[in-house]
């Protein structure tokens, strides 16, 4: 015969449930010890408040939208200088935030006499001076507190 356990004979440890489990009742909990209490709150002392959504700038530029002025912040991406001025309603908006979506779309030009180029908001940065020419019904809708132009 071949030395070692038997198949048939179970666990004993595993063999030894209580019956009061097997009849709902919840196994007995050991109140946290003073040190795991401790060790949550460390946990949560270690966590950091979310970033802020826009990137470090030190003044605010003048821009554009359909013919209204506004100040924004510089160094930031046109769709964030959006959620600057209308913060509730470009969070909840549609916008991919990648270039995928096509939602942010915009027409725009630096003044005067510069040429109209189109661009996605999420990834063309803010400069002074910019204007808004038209945007999508997206951009319209989400700045629709803001009393901008109705042409499109």
């Amino acid at each position: 015969m071949i030395s070692g356990r038997n198949p048939r004979v179970r666990n004993p440890r595993s063999a030894a449930i209580p019956e009061r489990w097997l009849t709902g009742l919840s196994p007995p909990v050991q109140p946290p010890s003073f040190f795991s209490v401790r060790r949550a709150c460390h946990k949560i002392a270690d966590m950091t408040a979310p970033g802020t959504l826009f990137r470090p700038f030190l003044r605010l530029v003048r821009i554009t939208i359909l013919g209204k002025e506004f100040e924004v912040p510089e160094n930031n991406p046109l769709l964030r200088c959006f959620q600057y001025l209308a913060p509730e309603q470009v969070s909840y908006g549609r916008f991919c935030w990648n270039e995928d979506c096509q939602y942010c779309r915009v027409t725009f030009d630096l003044g005067e006499a510069t040429p109209t180029r189109a661009a996605i908001s999420c990834k063309l940065m803010v400069q002074n001076g910019m204007r808004i020419n038209e945007v999508t019904a997206e951009i319209k809708y989400c700045l629709r507190t803001l009393e901008i132009g109705k042409a499109d």
